[in-house]
């Protein structure tokens, strides 16, 4: 069982993770809003998930959620899917489109993220990929338990 301490550091974590993760989605919002390219981030990293735990993993509403992904599906960057196990569970998955655009994305955002580390040396920039790494590894797992 984690102690309070724990719990509070990880919240810390979170919300600067968070914040950053936010903070670079808003880079290049030509065409797509804030929760869209969220929610292209979050498929793309967690895997096709239904639009349940998509809003869960954004902390928005599932209406919030299904307002962004409709034109995703639209724009042929999203695919609606019926869960096999589930047949009342609506997946939500990348199409190679979209992982094309959010490909294009990222390197904006890489560029941005590269211009917030300048002030951390290489070790430091090392160190805080590491971490980084590990902490999503980690709360990966958490989050499949």
């Amino acid at each position: 069982m984690a102690t309070n301490k724990q719990c509070d550091d990880i919240i810390e974590a979170s919300v600067c993770f968070d914040g950053l993760a936010r903070g670079l989605a808003l880079i290049d919002r030509s065409t797509l809003s804030k929760t869209q390219i969220l929610v292209m981030m979050a498929v793309n990293t967690m895997g096709p998930m239904s639009m349940t735990q998509t809003s869960e993993r954004l902390a928005v509403s599932k209406e919030h959620v299904t307002r962004a992904v409709a034109p995703l599906v639209e724009l042929g960057y999203v695919e609606k899917n019926r869960n096999a196990e589930n047949y009342k569970v609506v997946d939500i998955s990348l199409t190679d489109a979209g992982k094309e655009r959010l490909a294009q994305q990222q390197t904006k955002t890489f560029e941005a993220l590269s211009e917030r580390l300048a002030s951390l040396n290489a070790e430091e920039t090392a160190e805080l990929a590491r971490l980084s790494h590990d902490s999503v590894k980690l709360i990966k797992k958490a989050l499949d338990a």
